[in-house]
């Protein structure tokens, strides 16, 4: 009788020990109170408001690394259908935290043939959707005052286009203003622009403009240094309204690089923003390649309006050759008209006077800046 005791005994002090090993490898490190959440997909998710949201789904390790996923609590404040701007939020303890926002846009340019129309006494703008492209007409009254660029802090990472959009609104208060809102720069990828980049490893993946000017401050200069020729321009706005661009011609010349700088500067250039090639300049058609490809172009015809030209398609057959894009700005007496960073950078975004949000081109990959004109 007393073996049988003892032996029950035992059994019971393995089987807790036993147990106690399952928790700790099942559920965690309980008293280190650490936990590792990641989120799979974006951070950051950009749906239309006749879409509902679907979650993306995470994973939450403890220090030891063992799978605590079910321990993870979701709050969300997601209203479908709504436009909006909201948050999830992942937690297991107050330590362990991490977020997703998800930006609800409009999206009234569904079918084909839909003009939206924005009316102000600063700011006026059409939005013509065709089968694979979107026309921007826009008007402004006071265009070196209303034109803007919107940047990722210091330029260091790329960001989804609603976000710096979303940071712009809330830093420069523009709830109760009309926009209209495209990609700007180009941004660099490292493997493509190496000679241009190999003295400025910290370059990649941020814009390709060599000077960056925001709001008459300027945020990088890379201007004095010893590079190849950049194969971009650099554009802006100059006191007198109109459109401007500037060529670094040889990078190695720095004294040349200074004089293009300074020049810059004089003109009383607000924003830079960059990319390749110039397509009208002075009304005269100046690229004339037949190549197709999804592209995003901005054109000045006076002081006040300007037209924006996008891609929506992802068929690179179905986009535009420089040629056309030419042809398209001279019919429409173009001062100047750019060429912009196309394919997975193409962005479209407007809001009216209040805090809805509209979107074409929603899914584009992250970038450096965003150009934008706002109503006073």
């Amino acid at each position: 009788m007393k073996k049988m005791i003892v032996l029950m005994i035992c059994m019971l002090i393995f089987s807790l020990i036993f147990f106690l090993n399952k928790s700790k490898e099942n559920y965690g490190d309980i008293k280190d109170n650490k936990y590792y959440i990641t989120l799979k997909g974006d951070d950051v998710v950009v749906i239309y408001d006749d879409e509902k949201y679907v979650e993306r789904g995470f994973i939450a390790k403890d220090i030891n690394g063992n799978n605590v996923s079910y321990m993870v609590n979701i709050d969300s404040n997601i209203i479908d259908n709504e436009i909006g701007i909201y948050e999830i939020k992942y937690y297991i303890n107050e330590e362990s935290v991490v977020r997703r926002k998800v930006y609800i846009v409009g999206n009234k340019n569904k079918d084909n043939n839909i003009i939206e129309k924005y009316d102000s006494k600063t700011l006026k703008y059409t939005v013509e959707k065709h089968e694979n492209y979107v026309i921007a007409h826009i008007w402004v009254l006071d265009a070196y005052n209303q034109f803007k660029i919107g940047n990722t802090p210091t330029y260091q990472k790329l960001e989804k286009a609603i976000k710096i959009l979303d940071n712009e609104i809330k830093k420069n208060d523009y709830i109760d203003k009309g926009m209209y809102i495209i990609n700007a720069s180009g941004f660099v990828n490292y493997t493509f622009d190496r000679e241009f980049y190999e003295v400025i490893r910290e370059w990649e993946n941020t814009s390709v403009t060599p000077i960056i000017i925001n709001d008459n401050r300027v945020i990088r200069d890379f201007t004095g240094l010893k590079m190849i020729d950049s194969p971009y321009y650099v554009y802006g706005l100059k006191r007198d309204g109109y459109f401007g661009y500037y060529k670094f011609e040889d990078g190695s010349n720095i004294e040349l690089n200074t004089i293009i700088k300074n020049q810059i500067i004089n003109d009383g250039v607000r924003y830079t923003f960059g990319f390749a090639p110039i397509i009208i300049d002075n009304y005269k058609i100046v690229d004339t390649s037949d190549d197709k490809d999804i592209r995003q172009a901005i054109c000045q015809v006076d002081l006040n309006n300007f037209i924006i030209i996008s891609n929506t398609s992802n068929n690179r057959n179905l986009g535009f050759s420089m040629e056309e894009l030419g042809e398209y700005f001279a019919s429409e007496k173009c001062f100047y008209a750019f060429n912009l960073d196309g394919g997975g950078s193409n962005n479209n975004y407007y809001k009216f006077n209040n805090d809805e949000i509209y979107g074409i081109n929603i899914s584009s990959r992250e970038i450096s800046d965003i150009l934008y004109f706002v109503e006073e």
